[in-house]
C-alpha cells in the first residue's frame, strides 16, 4: 500500500519510490529479488508504519488487516493514512 496521496496502478510504479519492508514480509520471487525497488527493511509491521507517517518511505508491503491493526495502535486511521493497495499477483 502507498500513503493516501500515491496511486500505485501497475508492479512498474514501484520503482519510483521506497518500499518499506517489515521483517519476515516474503511476497513473490520476482518482488523480494527485484533490485529496482528500493525497499528498507524495518524490525516490523509497528515500526514501518511509523516509517510511513514521518515520511521516510512512501509505500510499505504486508497483510492489509496488520498495517491496519499497527496504525490503529499509533492512534491512526488508516484510511487517512494508506491509499489503495496495489494487488500483488504470486
Amino acid at each position: 500500500m502507498s500513503i493516501k496521496e500515491i496511486e500505485l496502478i501497475r508492479y512498474e510504479d514501484l520503482y519510483a519510490y521506497k518500499i518499506v519492508v517489515p521483517h519476515g514480509i516474503k511476497f513473490a520471487p520476482h518482488f523480494d529479488n527485484d533490485e529496482k525497488i528500493s525497499k528498507i527493511y524495518t524490525k516490523g509491521y509497528f515500526q514501518s508504519v511509523k516509517m510511513i507517517v514521518n515520511a521516510r518511505a512512501e509505500a510499505i508491503t504486508g497483510a492489509i488487516d496488520s498495517l491496519c491493526y499497527n496504525a490503529r495502535h499509533q492512534k491512526l486511521v488508516p484510511a487517512q493514512v494508506f491509499g489503495k493497495p496495489l494487488p500483488f499477483k504470486h
